[in-house]
């Protein structure tokens, strides 16, 4: 079993880590990202709607299978997982409570509202997000997670200190380590300085931090994206015949594939500031769960959101 989790958030960075943990002699991850078994498998929580067949194509529902990929770990001090769904799911914490309560877990935010533009225009450029207006699906976001339409829920899984209260009050906080996406982006060697010695294995290996996985933006091609996006069906069918090692990999090298993007559309700077504030009881709690100055989150928010409010219908 694991001993290390890197459970969340979505579009924060943490296939980057992932990667970079991978790289590292002494950490063994499994050959699958995202196998999901505390969220499908123990948890047993339905995802449904668009997206769902890239959510169990990799997903693993039993314990067997899910020991069975880390079969090849050998004498890896470190042997974890990515599966950034974790992070949203109770039934997640309470089952890496019961099978592996002495793991560490890891937690990689960013900027709210902009975690959820990122994951927004992913899931349009991966054809899930049906909605042109990220307003709109902002504001959908309560009736989608009512339907179980994880891949398609955006604001609700910006709601960091809502999520991490539950993994606070169950694992002890030197189990627990909060990375900032704007850390990473910014110092990436000293982040993961800091997250090898956190994992206690030698905190001097340097990865390839130049490299930046799973970007965001959409397929330059239009007919590479519109077969991207109609060859769902078929892509969920033919998942569940290839064994799950050659699976994540098959999956990841598609995925890399496909960003071969033009750049994102930029978040309009009042649309952010309006969003903002209204999480910001959300970031306020957050900074007292992780005794932190997110100021820098919001700060820009207080002086401008308030006029901007008037033009974004509720």
């Amino acid at each position: 079993m694991p001993n290390f989790y890197i459970a969340g958030a979505a579009r924060c960075g943490s296939t980057s880590l992932d990667a970079y943990c991978r790289a590292h002699p002494d950490i063994y991850m499994s050959p699958v990202k995202e196998p999901n078994y505390f969220s499908y498998g123990f948890g047993a929580v339905q995802y449904d709607g668009p997206g769902r067949e890239k959510f169990y194509a990799t997903s693993i529902k039993n314990l067997g299978a899910y020991q069975a990929l880390f079969e090849r770990a050998g004498q890896a001090r470190v042997i974890g997982e990515a599966s950034i769904n974790y992070m949203l799911h109770p039934q997640a914490c309470a089952g890496i409570k019961a099978l592996t309560p002495e793991a560490k877990l890891v937690f990689i935010l960013r900027q709210p509202v902009e975690r959820a533009w990122s994951s927004f225009q992913l899931s349009r450029g991966s054809g899930t997000e049906q909605e042109s207006s990220f307003l709109a699906a902002w504001r959908d976001d309560s009736r989608r997670r009512a339907a179980g339409h994880w891949s398609c829920i955006h604001r609700y899984k910006s709601l960091y200190a809502k999520h991490l209260e539950c993994w606070f009050t169950t694992f002890p906080k030197e189990q627990i380590k909060v990375i900032l996406y704007e850390d990473l982006k910014e110092d990436a060697e000293s982040v993961m300085r800091e997250l090898y010695a956190f994992l206690e294995v030698d905190p001097d290996f340097q990865p390839q931090t130049s490299v930046v996985y799973n970007q965001s933006g959409e397929i330059n091609n239009l007919f590479l994206r519109l077969g991207w996006k109609y060859s769902a069906g078929l892509r969920s069918t033919l998942a569940p015949l290839l064994p799950a090692r050659w699976r994540g990999r098959i999956f990841r090298y598609i995925a890399s594939g496909s960003h071969a993007r033009k750049p994102s559309e930029a978040l309009p700077r009042d649309l952010k500031l309006a969003l903002t504030d209204e999480l910001r009881d959300d970031i306020l709690a957050l900074e007292n769960l992780l005794d932190r100055d997110l100021s820098g989150w919001y700060r820009q928010s207080e002086a401008g959101a308030e006029s901007d409010l008037q033009v974004l219908p509720g």
